[in-house]
């Protein structure tokens, strides 16, 4: 059989980033450039500026297609940290755009946030996400469709010298739909209890119970419910190097 050779291809990307890049790769460098503090509150907003050239966008073997793409992702992050009470608030924007075809313009927006209240032992709050994604698509009756995801937890436990407990409740909704079309709609909801033994300074025990459904808004019968259990140890003798080893199943 022929050996099939992938398209050649040529990526050259050049970086630019401002502030704290949430989404930058690892390489990017982390430079800080406005990280404005009032009392407890921390503002940093952020930006990161990429332009890429790519000789084949569409990875084909016959005419390819060549293109430069501008990324452009403003961010702004919120932080109220202090001994009791800890709430944060991110925003994310990405823009992807086209020199020569503009047709595959894509924007993904990213929103995060969410509280934590630990009077005493006792810890409870809730944090939430959301992310809308308009993507190009390759069927003739619609150009485009956009991915909506978002989820919603809140949680509640206690934590005591050697031993803690947490219990949560989860919500997710995800959403494929273009104009006048609705590809996938579903919500899922789950329950978590987590708990820990704490054995040594370095080693400690762990076990969760998590138990679910999954609801499709268009085709019910897709429609299910799990289980999953997990027990496992972890072990940290320093707070550079830890070893972590869990066991479970899921039904």
């Amino acid at each position: 059989m022929p050996e099939s050779n992938p398209p050649e291809w040529v990526r050259c990307v050049v970086c630019l980033c401002l502030s704290l890049p949430a989404l930058c790769a690892a390489e990017e460098r982390d430079s800080r450039l406005l990280n404005l503090k009032a009392g407890h509150l921390v503002v940093n907003p952020s930006l990161r500026v990429r332009e890429t050239y790519d000789s084949n966008i569409f990875l084909t073997k016959v005419d390819p297609e060549h293109d430069w793409i501008t990324v452009a992702a403003p961010g702004l992050d919120l932080d109220f940290d202090s001994e009791r009470f800890r709430a944060d608030v991110s925003y994310l924007a990405e823009f992807l755009r086209f020199a020569r075809n503009r047709e595959q313009d894509s924007v993904q927006h990213f929103l995060r946030g969410g509280f934590q209240v630990r009077p005493g032992r006792l810890h409870f709050g809730t944090h939430g996400t959301f992310q809308l994604t308009s993507d190009p698509i390759s069927l003739v009756l619609t150009p485009r469709i956009e991915i909506e995801q978002d989820s919603l937890t809140g949680n509640a436990g206690v934590d005591w010298e050697r031993f803690s407990i947490d219990l949560s409740g989860t919500r997710r909704n995800f959403d494929i739909h273009a104009e006048g079309f609705d590809f996938l709609d579903y919500d899922q909801e789950e329950i978590a209890l987590a708990a820990g033994w704490k054995l040594t300074d370095h080693m400690r025990l762990i076990a969760n119970l998590l138990g679910g459904w999954t609801d499709y808004k268009e085709d019910v019968k897709n429609d299910y419910t799990f289980q999953e259990y997990a027990v496992g140890a972890h072990w940290t003798p320093s707070d550079h190097f830890g070893i972590r080893a869990d066991v479970g199943f899921r039904r």
